[in-house]
């Protein structure tokens, strides 16, 4: 799991089904947890796992995924797979990057993407493609405004 990020007891994470790159948003509820020490009796401590409240597909490469401030929201920033015709994303080689970024707004109760918002672009290889944070600001809660593009997390 990479780039974890918090909201009360939930919390969104990146993985993957591939070697490569993250391709998948999973959203946790930390609260509802598992005791499963009993498939670990080597540890001999207490493992406990969490609740999965979805797990989001991008088809493309996910660079970061934050909980909205409200709502069941998750937004995540993405860069599309460059695929030959006819190829299917790692069916032979690890397929190039768009430069094109897009911050996709995702509903994870209901598993739908509910917005897309275009406009920045990466300039980085697919051998490292830079993570491009989110935050949402305004003085009042819900936020007015979606800032998205810094590569530091400030």
């Amino acid at each position: 799991l990479h780039c974890m990020h918090a909201r009360g007891s939930e919390i969104a994470c990146m993985t993957g089904n591939n070697p490569s790159f993250c391709n998948q948003v999973v959203v946790m509820d930390l609260q509802t947890l598992t005791d499963v020490s009993i498939q670990f009796p080597d540890l001999h401590q207490p493992v406990y796992e969490p609740c999965m409240k979805a797990c989001l597909d991008m088809n493309a490469c996910a660079l970061t995924a934050v909980l909205a401030s409200s709502g069941p929201f998750v937004f995540v920033n993405t860069r599309a797979y460059v695929l030959e015709k006819d190829e299917r994303p790692f069916q032979h080689r690890v397929p190039d990057l768009s430069t094109a970024v897009d911050l996709q707004l995702w509903n994870y109760e209901t598993m739908t993407q509910v917005g897309s918002f275009t406009g920045h672009h990466a300039f980085t290889t697919k051998n490292s493609p830079f993570l491009l944070f989110v935050d949402e600001e305004g003085p009042f809660e819900p936020f007015d405004y979606v800032a998205s593009g810094s590569e530091d997390g400030m």
